[in-house]
């Protein structure tokens, strides 16, 4: 019997996940997880299992909040998808839709030779602002200040001189993002989730940790191989570079040279509190499982969940629709995924799951052969990955979502390997449950 701590619950025809979760952190894999995955719009997994910290001390449970990093993209984006969904029931018309240029919102976004970027360009990281340089790198304390955060980067110019390129906007898109959403609605993405979709949705997603809720964020801690990619960014040129590409790793380009600066010399980012309060929502989303996962089952249920409703049903479809040339292959990380209007990734054909070896943070793919459990057919998910590990995706066939959420970063290409094997579970359960013709 396994000694690492299991908490929550399994629907009937998912008992095998259960077992399963605690796997790696025998294995030594992993530290602490939550794995939450929501079928026919209600949840069927609610896991958490090991622990807060390596002295194994207190369990990691399902009410803990952590850092997710890039999964917090999936997120911005769906909060982008209700804006423009908004946009459309305006009275006196839309002021902005997927193909309107920024500057049309944002006047001062036009600077730099970036006045024909468009909101669609930005969420598939091909707005040329990959990357910020040292007059435009923001410090820790100005990311607290949006009106600052917003003047100090309006006025990068464009990476590309002004050329569509595929870039991915490791830190800076979220930055561009929330400023267009304050824009259009007068409330920035933080407060919108407080005040209005935490509420009516019943989750716990927080762009900027709010004061009181520091006893529940369950600090990150490093595997040896994602400590070796932080050792990569530390030693990065202070103050970002200019705007001519640095010959750097490809993919320290927009993650190091535009993570804020100020903060004390050997700071883990990801544990920062002055850090997490701000709002920097492609990289330091700060929430759980139970929360990501439930705005999954949003999404894989076009848009709505019993009596909530995120966004109409053409921006749905039209946010979920393949971008005709995002198979160009990605200057920085040396992808060619296919990512949607909203900037969600899709997965591969040929694959049951989200993800696969990945690339490692020098842009060489894994060469391995992927398990057999992880190939088939019928289960194309759409969502986005956090560095570190942690993933939000959902699959709209069988109205599928699940989110992963673990408190030990990995690095290199197998970083979502825990993951994908549970996904590959799941996916055995559904089919069996489709078979049978069973109810839950």
């Amino acid at each position: 019997m396994s000694s690492v701590p299991v908490s929550g619950t399994v629907a009937p025809g998912f008992e095998p996940l259960k077992s399963l979760i605690a796997h790696s952190v025998e294995r030594g894999e992993d530290l602490g997880s939550q794995f939450v995955v929501y079928y026919r719009g209600v949840p069927v997994i609610d896991l958490a299992c090991g622990w807060t910290s390596p002295s194994r001390d207190a369990p990691f449970t399902a009410d803990k909040l952590c850092v997710v990093h890039s999964t917090g993209k999936a997120v911005m984006s769906c909060l982008v998808g209700q804006t423009l969904s908004m946009e459309k029931e305006r009275v006196g018309g839309a002021r902005a839709g997927w193909n309107t240029k920024i500057a049309e919102v944002w006047p001062e976004f036009a600077q730099g030779g970036k006045e024909n970027v468009t909101v669609k360009e930005l969420l598939e990281h091909r707005a040329g602002v990959a990357w910020v340089d040292r007059a435009h790198r923001p410090s820790v304390e100005e990311t607290n200040d949006l009106d600052k955060l917003a003047t100090k980067i309006a006025s990068q110019p464009h990476n590309f001189g002004g050329r569509n390129k595929r870039a991915y906007h490791a830190v800076t898109r979220g930055w561009y993002l929330n400023e267009i959403v304050r824009r259009l609605r007068g409330k920035s993405a933080g407060q919108i989730w407080l005040s209005e979709l935490n509420p009516a949705l019943g989750t716990e997603i927080y762009v900027g940790l709010p004061e009181g809720l520091e006893s529940r964020l369950s600090p990150l801690h490093q595997h040896p191989s994602y400590g070796a990619f932080q050792a990569q960014v530390a030693v990065l040129p202070k103050g970002g570079a200019g705007n001519k590409k640095p010959e750097l790793p490809p993919m320290l380009l927009s993650l190091g040279l535009s993570t804020p600066s100020g903060a004390p010399k050997g700071t883990f980012m990801s544990n920062y509190l002055p850090l997490l309060r701000a709002e920097t929502t492609a990289s330091f989303t700060v929430t759980n499982a139970r929360s990501l996962a439930r705005l999954g089952a949003v999404m894989a249920n076009r848009g709505k969940l019993g009596s909530f409703t995120l966004m109409d049903p053409l921006t749905w479809q039209e946010a979920h629709a393949p971008e005709s040339d995002s198979m160009n292959i990605d200057l920085v990380t040396g992808s060619g995924e296919t990512v949607t209007w909203a900037g969600w990734g899709l997965s591969s054909p040929g694959n049951v799951v989200p993800g696969a070896l990945s690339d490692d943070v020098n842009g060489v793919p894994v060469k391995a052969e992927l398990p057999a459990s992880w190939k088939g057919s019928g289960f194309q998910w759409c969502g986005w990955f956090g560095a570190g590990g942690s993933g939000l995706h959902w699959c709209n066939e069988h109205q599928l979502a699940y989110a992963f959420v673990p408190n030990l970063l990995h690095g290199g290409g197998r970083v979502y390997e825990r993951q994908m094997r549970l996904v590959a579970a799941v996916v055995e359960c559904v089919k069996n449950i489709e078979a049978q013709g069973a109810k839950l």
